[in-house]
C-alpha cells in the first residue's frame, strides 16, 4: 500500500512539473481575421500573415511590414525609434502607432487595401495599426505567435474618402 501510495504520489508531481501553468494561445489560425463595421456589416476578412522585415542597421533603415491575407493587403514602415529586431521583441509595438502607408513593400511593390462586403477594394489613404498584447508560444513560420491590436484607416471607394476601424489579430513573423 505504501508503495501504490508513492507511486500516486510521483505521477502526481510529475504532471505538475510537466504542466507549465500558462495559459495556451488564445487565438488559433483560424481566428487570423481584420474585422470591422463597414454600412452595417460586419466584416471579418481572414489573415495568413504579418511580416516584419528586419535590418542590418537600425540606425539608418527602418523594419517594413507586409500584412497579408483573402482581400487585404497592408504595409508600412515601423517607426525607426521602434524595432522588434532579431530577438523578436514584438512588446516594443505595444501602444504605438504603427503607420500603414497607401503603397510600399519589402519585397515586392504593395498597393494597399481591404476588401469591402460588396467584393470591391478600398485603398488605403494612411491608417495605422495599433499592437496591444502577442499570444502564443512558438515563433516562425510554423508557430503559433499572434499579434493583436486595433487599426484605424482612411480609404478611398466608390462613395470617396472613408473612415474603417477595427480589430485585427494575425500570424506575426520576422523575416530577415
Amino acid at each position: 500500500m505504501n508503495a501504490r501510495y508513492a507511486w500516486v504520489l510521483v505521477a502526481c508531481a510529475l504532471l505538475v512539473a510537466c504542466s507549465s501553468g500558462e495559459k495556451k494561445s488564445e487565438t488559433k489560425s483560424g481566428d487570423w481575421q481584420l474585422t470591422f463595421t463597414y454600412d452595417g456589416d460586419e466584416v471579418a476578412l481572414p489573415l495568413e500573415h504579418l511580416h516584419v522585415y528586419l535590418v542590418d542597421n537600425e540606425a539608418l533603415d527602418p523594419e517594413v511590414f507586409e500584412m497579408a491575407g483573402t482581400g487585404v493587403a497592408l504595409t508600412g514602415r515601423i517607426p525607426m525609434d521602434t524595432h522588434v529586431s532579431y530577438g523578436e521583441h514584438w512588446d516594443v509595438l505595444f501602444g504605438k502607432a504603427i503607420p500603414i502607408e497607401a503603397s510600399g513593400g519589402a519585397s515586392e511593390e504593395i498597393i494597399s487595401y481591404v476588401q469591402l462586403p460588396d467584393g470591391s477594394k478600398a485603398f488605403v489613404i494612411d491608417g495605422a495599426l495599433v499592437p496591444e498584447k502577442i499570444e502564443g508560444k512558438t515563433s516562425g513560420l510554423d508557430g503559433d505567435l499572434t499579434l493583436v491590436g486595433t487599426f484605424t484607416m482612411r480609404v478611398r471607394t466608390g462613395m470617396g474618402e472613408e473612415n474603417i476601424a477595427g480589430r485585427f489579430a494575425v500570424h506575426c513573423v520576422t523575416l530577415g
